[in-house]
């Protein structure tokens, strides 16, 4: 379970630094226009169990093929079928000025989300959360597993304790000739009477 919260901060960072990298690329093609090309956007995907949505969009290479790229979930339903629809024309950031196949690019209107409009980061810390409040449960279910085993082998040994004395006190047997209560069983300490003997 550690291990996988360990993988849950690996990527929440890594979303952390994609996102830093994508904002720095918009700010550099905002101050070079040659760093801003067109795309079209091609296919929108939903998030699995949230409200975030991405789309695919398409750009020119400089060699005429197309080089396919996308956002990440951080537009709306109604934000990605009203601005965003299949053909929709959009600007588009670019890691350099000529585009390759090896190209980075990131939709220029990224620049106004923040990283908590992203739902792969939502749902990535809100993992984490759950197996934390889980590893917790499952920490104090197991201290109280340990505390429950101790009480119940203490609470044993000392009704055997208790069983042993109630034992040695019903052993004890009066001597027919002196009175005397003794544990021995053959023979009394006091008179010396042999006390296995059946009057």
């Amino acid at each position: 379970m550690v291990f996988v919260i360990f993988a849950h901060n690996d990527t929440i960072h890594q979303l952390e630094l994609d996102y830093e990298y994508y904002q720095n690329m918009i700010k550099k093609a905002e101050a070079d226009s040659s760093l801003i090309k067109e795309a079209k956007v091609v296919d929108h995907v939903n998030l699995y169990g949230t409200d975030r949505w991405l789309y695919y969009y398409e750009l020119k290479q400089d060699n005429g093929e197309i080089l396919k790229g996308h956002t990440f979930y951080v537009y709306s339903k109604e934000e990605i079928f009203d601005k965003y629809a299949t053909d929709t024309i959009v600007q588009v950031a670019v890691a350099t000025s000529s585009v390759n196949e090896e190209t980075n690019s990131i939709e220029m209107s990224y620049k106004d989300k923040t990283l908590e409009d992203d739902g792969q980061y939502i749902a990535q810390l809100n993992s984490r959360k759950t197996i934390i409040i889980i590893l917790v449960i499952a920490a104090i279910v197991g201290v109280g597993c340990i505390v429950g085993a101790v009480f119940l082998i203490l609470k044993s040994k000392t009704k055997e304790e208790e069983e042993s004395k109630e034992k040695q006190k019903t052993e004890r047997r009066k001597c027919p000739y002196c009175g005397i209560k003794t544990a021995s069983k053959d023979k009394c300490p006091n008179c010396g009477a042999n006390l296995d003997r059946e009057d």
